[in-house]
């Protein structure tokens, strides 16, 4: 059986989003996603500008809403023309991302000799060390010369292709030779 969409108030405040995981408020619209599993009838809930139109459908978002959309309000908020527009649009916008925290410490890493690399000066400047600004690195603690070598390795390494750099890790006393491209720099 074929999902069946429909638009409601939200009765309660216990549903959430399946999109952004957050709460929907009581009275608040929702547009519902139900079908069969094996004898259960499922519902989903999504906020109308969470809610994206499934690639089997292949109808815009205009017609979705006047075709596959059942209004189960007790008003009737689908026959308010307004009401449908601003709807169209919620659905047809991109969904809202909930931010990602990315904890890949080789990302990290790299972020950060490539920031170190950025704030080193130019080769033919000639400042001496201890007029030299400390890196942000440097500041948390970290050892500026290590930090500052690192960045000048990533300066020359990161423009190289993952097979260059494999042969540099093998001329070097051969490190590990797989993975991502940042996981070769680090190495």
């Amino acid at each position: 059986m074929p999902a069946d969409y429909h638009i409601e108030h939200a009765k309660s405040s216990k549903s959430s989003c399946k999109k952004c995981k957050e709460k929907i408020q009581k009275d608040e619209i929702r547009i519902g996603i139900s079908s069969m599993k094996g004898d259960i009838k499922i519902t989903g809930w999504n906020h109308p500008s969470c809610f994206t139109i499934p690639r089997t459908i292949k109808v815009s978002a205009e017609e979705f809403v006047n075709e596959y959309l059942e209004d189960q309000t007790a008003d009737g908020i689908l026959d308010d023309p307004d009401f449908k527009q601003r709807l169209v649009i919620q659905i047809s916008s991109t969904p809202k991302k909930k931010e990602e925290k990315h904890d890949n410490p080789i990302a990290n890493r790299i972020a950060s000799y490539k920031t170190a690399f950025e704030e080193l000066p130019d080769e033919d400047e000639d400042d001496d060390e201890e007029t030299r600004r400390p890196t942000k690195k440097a500041k948390k603690g970290g050892d500026p010369k290590i930090l500052n070598a690192a960045a000048k390795a990533y300066g020359i390494y990161h423009k190289m292709k993952n097979p260059e750099l494999q042969d540099v890790l093998r001329w070097n006393v051969g490190y590990g030779m797989t993975g991502t491209k940042d996981a070769l720099l680090l190495r």
